[in-house]
C-alpha cells in the first residue's frame, strides 16, 4: 500500500513544534544552569558562615575558607589529626553537602512548580 503524500505546508506545521520546543528548553536551560550553579554555591557559602569558618569568599564555581588548601592537603598525606585541628571534619562535610542539598531543593520546587501549573510542554 502507498502511503498518503502530504501537502508541503503540514510537512513544515509538523516541524514547527519540535523546533519552537527545542529553542525554548534551550533558552530557558542558558538562563537555568548559570542561575541553579549559583544556589549550588550558595548553600556552601550559607553553611560556611553559619558553621563559623573565617575568610569565606564566593566564587562563580566555587566556596572557599580560610585553611581549605591546606586542610586537604593534610587529609590526603594522612595527618588527619592535624586536620582536624584546623577545621573540625564535621563542619567541613556540614558545608560540603550544604551544596548538592541546595540543589536537590531547587529541584524538587522547580518540579512541585511545574506540577502545579501542570506545564512541562
Amino acid at each position: 500500500m502507498n502511503a498518503p503524500v502530504q501537502a508541503p505546508g503540514e510537512i513544515g506545521r509538523k516541524m514547527a513544534r519540535p523546533l519552537t520546543v527545542f529553542a525554548l528548553w534551550l533558552g530557558v536551560s542558558i538562563v537555568a544552569v548559570p542561575l541553579v550553579l549559583m544556589i549550588h554555591e550558595l548553600g556552601h557559602l550559607l553553611m560556611a558562615i553559619a558553621v563559623g569558618f573565617h575568610q569565606v569568599r564566593l566564587h562563580y564555581e566555587s566556596v572557599t575558607y580560610a585553611d581549605q588548601d591546606l586542610f586537604w592537603q593534610r587529609m590526603q598525606s594522612g595527618a588527619k589529626a592535624q586536620a582536624e585541628a584546623l577545621s573540625p571534619f564535621w563542619k567541613v562535610a556540614v558545608v560540603e553537602i550544604a551544596g548538592p542539598l541546595a540543589s536537590l531543593a531547587t529541584l524538587f520546587i522547580a518540579g512541585d512548580t511545574c506540577a502545579a501549573s501542570g506545564s512541562l510542554l
